[in-house]
């Protein structure tokens, strides 16, 4: 009789099963992300400016109150082109563009928000009905 060396995935134990490892990145990584956990001090965040690391930051704000709006986040040095280097002169359908491609980035997301809450929420009466 032949004895297959292959060996389940989900039969090894935890310690070893590799699918608890990613999940349990995967929740890890979830929790930073609410609680508003994150470090710009990683070497891939060298080259990025420092206006670009403040309105990063400044987008993710936990608190709303804190959180810097739609309008805040237009008028931004960073994203309307505008520094301490130049001055402060942009063409006006520079701003048009950067304005248009932002609304649609910041749409997209919110669209994307909603989906996942709609999965969640079908997810939750799945789980319910299933009790």
């Amino acid at each position: 009789m032949k004895t297959s060396r292959c060996v389940r995935v989900s039969k090894l134990p935890a310690v070893h099963n590799p699918l608890n490892f990613f999940r349990r990145i995967k929740q890890v990584l979830f929790q930073k992300i609410r609680s508003g956990e994150y470090s710009m001090d990683d070497n891939m965040w060298d080259h990025i400016s420092s206006g670009a690391k403040d309105c990063v930051s400044k987008l993710l704000k936990v608190d709303t109150a804190e959180r810097m709006t739609c309008s805040e986040a237009l008028r931004h040095p960073w994203v309307s082109g505008l520094s301490s280097t130049n001055d402060g002169v942009i063409p006006n359908r520079l701003l048009e563009v950067k304005h248009t491609r932002l609304l649609g980035h910041l749409e997209n997301f919110r669209s994307m928000q909603r989906e996942q809450q709609l999965a969640r929420n079908q997810a939750h009466r799945i789980d319910y009905a299933a009790h």
